[in-house]
């Protein structure tokens, strides 16, 4: 970390999914410190409610189906599963919540230089829907690190990044999906 308090970047990063976790230890990594501020649970969409437990109920589904018919049906018997289905999501939240602490609250444990704050984060510049800009004009005014971002026409301005399980007050835009 960067101890001259006048030359130190301090970054806000608003979620805690996957890009978030990237950008911040990117961050840190360069020489930042980071806020990470969220409202919900810690891991974002894809762990909590998107990817992962949707994967995993395909998986079960998966196995239930191939128990049930086999290319082998002359020697080994097929049987038709019993399904619990509150045990199945008792074990697809054990493998959330897994993920989480090994993924996410280790990362947090592991770097001082990511704090996490819980509430709901909205940026000083925008006081109303009037302010926010076009969806399909805005682009980041200065890049973000090595990667991403584009360079506005005045060259300078805040840095955003938003992930995909993000929300922002636009509500739902098209062409994108919630």
């Amino acid at each position: 970390m960067n101890d001259d308090p006048h030359t130190e970047l301090h970054i806000a990063i608003i979620g805690s999914g996957s890009g978030a976790f990237a950008a911040a230890i990117r961050a840190v990594e360069e020489g930042a410190r980071v806020t990470m501020i969220e409202h919900g649970t810690l891991g974002g969409t894809c762990v909590n409610v998107g990817c992962v437990p949707s994967k995993i109920m395909i998986r079960a589904a998966e196995v239930a189906h191939t128990r049930t018919t086999s290319p082998f049906d002359d020697g080994i018997t097929s049987a038709r599963p019993r399904i619990d289905r509150q045990k199945l999501v008792g074990q697809q939240q054990a493998r959330v919540e897994e993920l989480r602490r090994s993924k996410y609250q280790s990362i947090l444990d592991s770097h001082d230089d990511i704090e996490l704050v819980r509430g709901k984060a909205l940026s000083p510049a925008v006081r109303s829907r009037e302010d926010l800009p076009s969806p399909n004009r805005y682009r980041p005014k200065r890049k973000c690190g090595r990667g991403g971002g584009h360079r506005g026409e005045d060259g300078g301005g805040a840095r955003d990044l938003q992930g995909q399980g993000a929300r922002d007050r636009r509500g739902v835009q098209p062409g994108r999906q919630h």
